[in-house]
């Protein structure tokens, strides 16, 4: 989880000064314990930036536990330490946390990662993105196999 206080909207309009288009993404964890990022903050978020003619593109509210994904930086975080992912493996993360419990096929990956190989080779990246992650942490089971279909990122609790 990340913890978060709310950052005074002048300094978040100083930060956008020259960006034209906007993606919110709250956490719903953070939401839960500080009141920052969850769906109605999101929301209210949106409407103050879109007031002050930004254009919002996209938001979301993830539910994902105790992982940090920057995709401007391109960089994954588990438990506030630097998970070293290559390119592919990044967004292969990102394509299963974005939605966790669903499940998704080794084609999806492919398309979330921008990469054409065979299932051998998916299944390689997931054995690595997996070992990243119980380097940091021995107890990491996130990303769960469903036999036959795919993968999928398990929420906190293992849903």
């Amino acid at each position: 989880m990340i913890i978060s206080k709310k950052k005074p909207f002048e300094e978040i309009l100083e930060d956008l000064e020259g960006d034209e288009k906007i993606v919110i993404l709250g956490c719903g964890e953070c939401a839960t314990a500080t009141r920052t990022g969850g769906e109605p903050e999101v929301a209210d978020m949106r409407a103050a930036l879109e007031a002050e003619g930004k254009q919002v593109v996209f938001t979301e509210v993830v539910h994902t536990g105790c992982h940090e994904l920057d995709v401007k930086r391109m960089t994954a975080k588990w438990r506030g330490a630097t998970v070293p992912l290559t390119l592919t493996e990044f967004w292969m993360v990102h394509a299963l946390a974005r939605h966790p419990g669903h499940v998704k096929d080794r084609d999806a990956l492919m398309r979330d990662a921008n990469i054409v190989v065979d299932d051998a080779t998916i299944t390689s990246h997931v054995k690595r993105i997996r070992r990243k992650f119980e380097a940091l942490d021995p107890a990491f089971d996130r990303i769960a196999t469903v036999y036959g279909m795919g993968y999928r990122w398990l929420a906190e609790g293992g849903s």
